[in-house]
């Protein structure tokens, strides 16, 4: 009644794409229950489920063995690394120390979690090595941050896509939201020079972003070629 739902689940699941601070804040505050995350992939299905009692998942050990790895070594509790499997179940195509194209924070699993469950854990999971942007001042960026970044914008922007075709410079395709202003614009982009520098920025007002087959719409497209391991 009045548009308000009648019920609350113990908790909810979220899977695929990421969800953003906000849009899990929306989505817990709506339902007046907890988001958990599940970290998953169409090679290995469920991997990694995040905990009740901390921010971390817990991998399913049983049937894969999870490394974070940063610049060919095992990341330390806190650092961001590149995630690689091992699919202990999967006799067909072996899948050893699989680059599977994630980036997840490393945990410290020398510390029990206070949920008493002696599986292994990673971190936040901060999304896909392919969507680093780089920038005119050395900095790799993450796809996530412009997520983050631009949610305090969404009175002038609907919907955006950050297009990376060579390091150093990237395209904004913008779609306007219902107060977009010039002056509005200008400030955005003066507040995101504080995190890319004088990186060339170009705009690209456009009417939508299409949606990917899968049905997400992704906001970071990067054509640079990189390899993780050997970022600095």
């Amino acid at each position: 009644q009045g548009g308000k739902l009648q019920f609350s689940p113990k908790g909810v699941m979220s899977s695929a794409q990421m969800l953003t601070d906000q849009t899990r804040e929306q989505i817990e505050t709506g339902l007046q229950s907890k988001v958990f995350d599940k970290y998953g992939a169409r090679e290995f299905s469920g991997i990694a489920y995040q905990c009740d009692s901390s921010e971390d998942h817990h991998i399913l050990d049983e049937s894969y063995i999870v490394e974070v790895i940063k610049e060919g070594r095992p990341a330390k509790p806190g650092e961001l690394g590149e995630v690689v499997i091992t699919d202990l179940n999967n006799f067909s195509v072996p899948l050893i120390r699989y680059r599977i194209g994630d980036l997840a924070v490393a945990a410290d699993n020398s510390i029990p979690c206070a949920c008493g469950r002696g599986l292994s854990r990673i971190g936040k999971i901060e999304g896909r090595t392919q969507a680093l942007i780089h920038c005119a001042n050395g900095r790799w960026i993450p796809g996530t941050f412009f997520a983050h970044f631009f949610k305090e914008y969404d009175y002038l922007v609907q919907f955006f896509q950050i297009v990376q075709l060579q390091q150093g410079e990237f395209t904004i395709k913008c779609v306007k939201g219902t107060q977009w202003s010039a002056s509005g614009w200008e400030v955005l982009i003066s507040d995101l020079r504080e995190y890319v520098g004088d990186t060339q920025i170009q705009t690209e007002y456009v009417e939508e972003i299409p949606l990917l087959k899968t049905g997400k719409r992704t906001p970071v497209v990067s054509e640079v070629k990189l390899d993780f391991q050997k970022l600095s």
